[in-house]
């Protein structure tokens, strides 16, 4: 579609140009939405990952792919900071905290232990996938919160 757009301006066919662009935007719009829902399925599954067995060498590789990204030393120093910031970071007036903010710093020493458990990184997929979901929950529980620092102790 990109080429086709391409060709068509530069012959000066406007007309056919707009649509092959138009198409081409919601052709990578959907490749964008796809690999986000391939992601969110890749955490799932990753998470189910000791009560499943897959005979399946292709989603296999997805898999080692997903919790290769998810324990990477990188991701997992931005989540310890991302974690300590919650923890230790004052109440902001104009910037509003996320819901696990207060958790984290109603529960402080958990915050650190899990903070260092990462920094350490040897964590396991499961567990960040957890903390993902700790992170991204609008009413963290602190069940979760113990599940994740259990996770990260083990």
């Amino acid at each position: 579609m990109a080429g086709l757009m391409i060709l068509a301006a530069v012959i000066g066919i406007v007309w056919l140009a707009i649509p092959a662009a138009l198409a081409t935007i919601a052709l990578a719009g959907g490749a964008v939405i796809l690999e986000l829902r391939a992601r969110t399925d890749a955490d799932v599954m990753l998470h189910a990952a000791p009560f499943t067995t897959s005979d399946d060498a292709e989603t296999s590789a997805v898999l080692e792919r997903r919790a290769a990204a998810l324990t990477a030393p990188k991701h997992l120093r931005a989540l310890a900071a991302a974690v300590r910031g919650y923890a230790h970071g004052r109440p902001h007036l104009l910037v509003p905290q996320p819901p696990v903010a207060r958790l984290l710093s109603r529960h402080v020493d958990s915050a650190d232990r899990i903070a260092t458990a990462l920094e350490r990184a040897s964590a396991d997929a499961r567990a960040v996938v957890e903390l993902r979901w700790l992170l991204s929950d609008p009413d963290p529980s602190e069940d979760r919160l113990l599940r994740v620092e259990r996770l990260l102790a083990a």
